[in-house]
């Protein structure tokens, strides 16, 4: 599971503990039962036995979760509530996106200047896409892709994000996000130029909180497993996720034979609960102590289905928390997700002894009208505050257009800006005696994260597993930059604890092929897949360290173990790439064409696909996915030199110009090699003087770059322009050129001015150097001149 991909909040919506009118009873409910891994059974049964199939001709869910009805089913009971909550962010946190009902300025281009990328909305008819195109520097679009919007993320109070799902069930977010303030922008996360384009994953960690609980196989969820949903999902983040699974109580209230306690103790009501077990339900979802660091701050249990939590168990059974940054930065930091984070940073609340919990200030079945909203909060304030304790009372009173309340909010609980999602503003929930010193609500450049290796702090000291547990989720809450002591801590604690599942073995072998230590990774692994030997994970992860360490025979035989339990993308590429490498070209395509089925936004595949094409001759086909590369991702350049030389090998000038002009807007470097081009191919290709500029203006925005200087030496040798070409060469060689480029640009200068001898020593050298492995692709144009005016010595 890749860890870029996991958890990020992506929008405000979240889940906030919900204050249930259903009476109270002493017979509490019984615990969920234990679930484990049973082959994907379906799970039948509750604490009660078997499950109905329906309750009021309402469908009850199996699986994973089981035991939820749809939340329809609560409005039979409590419709003012039920009616009231649908308004709320919660209730529209997730669902389809209706084009007839959007919010959004559909038809609108977006240009990211970061990238040079222009994306649009488009609805067409019941459909909505999302689409990514660039502009060469004539103007033409090139790299157009489209996505279709599966589902749209948020209430649109502050944001709407868009995810696509492919045939193989996973979900990826588009990279373009609706704001309530600004309108259309990057999504969160996407405001780096290096940003994941079509391919970032939403993971099953990140929908945890964004949507009510899906109905999926048992062990489906287990942390690790891959994030994959069904087509059909519920909308919105509804009654029994701060309630638990509703089918007993439904069924209990509508049997004549169930007395009170039955139909209320087979619900969860948090209004019940002490404040602090109030509040751990709302921390389920609204504490995320960092986000901005890349590192995983929420790390899930690793031995826990990520759907068996409720709203009655600790939060802590499910996750582990982590902070990153000096206790400075902790202090200052303020993210979309941080209301609890900031509100645990609260003189009221650190002295309120409980007093103080969410539901002092929200009822999260309703949403609150904005007039309303001064009077309300101060209410709660006054709870523990005079009004004679404000200074500022009176101006509150009067900017609050109140008689007798003032407005606490607006002096203590100040408008922010949060920095992971720059696009909107939230209410800072850290309650300030004094205002803040500088404006939190002013936009800034996106922020680079910190690239040094994380050093994880618990966040509930009193609640984070200690020791050898400890160094394990630390280890994996940093794991794509983890020192190297933290990862000899991290292996100390595996060979200590010998967990009684796989994923922790899987994550520290991937951070140690990540810090480049195969080795040690391979054994990990090896050792993982000893005591796990049907492990899909396992046997996927082993495969591919092993194709890094260079046994690609050894990796294969893994991956095959690793696809018997059924088809998964990476897993399908990596055994094409295997193929690739030992040169069995039919298989390997084969494999990558059954990836691609499940996962075709996926760029590394086509890529590998692309070139396993044009080694088996079938030109067309590759240069069509060359083009899909390009549209995915319009900074493969690879991909333009290929699609160019697949031009060129079918005599199609024209059309190898026009695919490194589009290039040409993305990289110098594919600019370059159009000054071959317009050099050696044609007509109508050839253009010495077009070669010539291109080259001089390469070197004058790049003085630096030896392959600059290069190439425009070739184009001077090349059109017969002698002056300068030695300064030229020299000034390459100082720059740090490939030395076989500048000892062959010297022998083709010196052929130019008929010195044979000093041209025929020079090859020798050449000769020497080219042996040296180089992707440098002037490197072949000059020996095919030389070739060309070769004569006996």
């Amino acid at each position: 599971m890749s860890r870029a991909a996991k958890s990020r909040a992506l929008a405000a919506a979240s889940l906030i503990v919900a204050v249930c009118s259903v009476a109270s009873c002493d017979d509490a409910a019984p615990p969920p039962p234990a679930i484990g891994v049973t082959d994907g059974a379906v799970v039948a049964r509750d604490p009660y036995g078997a499950l109905p199939d329906t309750v009021l001709g309402y469908p009850v869910t199996r699986g994973a979760a089981a035991g939820y009805v749809p939340d329809a089913a609560c409005r039979d009971c409590h419709e003012s509530i039920y009616d009231s909550y649908q308004a709320t962010g919660m209730a529209r946190s997730f669902g389809r996106l209706d084009p007839a009902q959007a919010v959004e300025d559909f038809g609108k281009t977006y240009h990211q200047e970061a990238t040079g990328f222009y994306y649009e909305m488009h609805a067409r008819g019941d459909k909505v896409v999302q689409r990514r195109y660039c502009k060469d520097e004539r103007g033409r679009h090139f790299a157009e892709h489209e996505a279709e919007v599966a589902w749209v993320v948020g209430s649109g109070n502050h944001a709407r994000t868009y995810f696509a799902q492919d045939p193989h069930g996973e979900m990826f977010e588009l990279p373009l996000s609706w704001y309530a303030q600004d309108g259309w922008a990057m999504s969160p996360g996407y405001e780096y130029p290096d940003h994941e384009r079509f391919e970032r994953q939403v993971v099953r960690e990140c929908m945890f909180c964004h949507n009510a609980y899906p109905e999926v196989p048992v062990g489906s969820d287990l942390p690790g497993q891959p994030s994959t949903f069904p087509t059909t999902l519920p909308h919105g983040i509804g009654c029994q996720r701060c309630h638990g699974p509703g089918a007993r109580h439904v069924e209990s209230a509508i049997d004549p034979d169930a007395d009170e306690g039955q139909v209320t103790g087979r619900i969860v009501n948090p209004a019940h609960f002490a404040p602090a077990d109030r509040d751990n339900v709302c921390l389920t979802c609204h504490l995320q102590p960092d986000v901005f660091s890349g590192g995983e701050s929420i790390v899930a249990v690793m031995d826990r289905p990520v759907y068996a939590h409720r709203p009655d168990l600790p939060v802590t059974d499910a996750k582990v928390f982590f902070d990153f940054g000096t206790a400075e930065e902790r202090a200052a930091k303020i993210e979309i997700n941080h209301h609890a984070y900031r509100l645990r940073q609260s003189a009221c609340y650190t002295a309120s002894d409980g007093a103080l919990h969410c539901v002092t200030c929200h009822d999260p079945h309703t949403k609150r009208a904005r007039p309303e909203h001064a009077d309300h909060y101060a209410k709660a304030c006054l709870q523990c505050h005079a009004t004679e304790d404000c200074n500022g009372h009176e101006g509150a009173r009067a900017a609050a257009g109140s008689a007798a309340l003032p407005d606490c909010v607006a002096c203590h609980m100040h408008e922010a800006r949060p920095r992971d999602v720059i696009h909107a503003t939230i209410t800072d929930h850290r309650i300030r005696r004094r205002p803040p010193k500088t404006d939190l609500t002013a936009r800034r450049p996106p922020q680079p994260r910190p690239k040094a290796p994380l050093q994880p702090v618990p966040y509930l000291p009193d609640q984070t597993p200690t020791g050898a547990l400890r160094h394990l989720y630390a280890g994996w809450a940093s794991e794509d930059r983890a020192s190297p002591e933290q990862l000899r801590a991290w292996r100390a604690a595996l060979a200590e604890l010998q967990p009684s599942v796989s994923l922790p073995y899987v994550t520290l072998g991937r951070a140690l092929a990540l810090a480049g230590d195969v080795q040690a990774a391979v054994e990990v692994l090896s050792a993982a897949a000893s005591r796990f030997a049907d492990d899909a994970l396992v046997h996927y992860t082993l495969g591919l360290a092993l194709h890094i360490g260079g046994e690609h025979a050894a990796a294969m035989q893994h991956v095959d173990q690793a696809l018997a339990a059924g088809e998964e993308p990476l897993a399908l590429a990596l055994k094409g790439n295997l193929h690739a490498l030992l040169r069995q070209l039919e298989p390997a395509r084969e494999a990558c064409e059954a990836s691609l089925r499940l996962r075709p936004n996926r760029t590394k595949t086509w890529k590998a696909y692309a070139s396993i094409l044009a080694e088996l001759g079938q030109l067309d086909r590759s240069a069509e996915a060359y083009r899909n590369v390009i549209a995915r991702s319009p900074d493969e350049l690879e991909a333009y030199f290929m699609l160019a030389d697949i031009h060129r090998a079918q005599g199609r000038p024209a059309e190898m110009v026009r695919i490194l002009e589009h290039g040409a807007s993305r990289s110098d470097d594919v600019r370059l090699e159009l000054v071959v081009v317009h050099l050696l191919d044609g007509p109508p290709a050839r253009d010495t003087a077009r070669a010539l500029a291109i080259a001089r203006d390469v070197r004058s925005r790049q003085p630096a770059s030896g392959r600059a200087h290069a190439y425009l030496a070739f184009a001077m040798i090349v059109s017969g322009q002698a002056d300068g070409v030695g300064a030229v060469l020299d000034a390459a060689r100082a720059a740090g050129a490939d030395p076989a480029v500048c000892t062959g640009l010297a022998a083709l200068e010196r052929r130019r001015v008929g010195d044979r001898p000093g041209a025929n020593g020079l090859l020798e050298r050449f000769q020497v150097e080219l042996r040296a492995p180089s992707s440098e692709r002037l490197r072949g144009p000059i020996v095919r001149l030389l070739r060309a005016t070769s004569s006996p010595r």
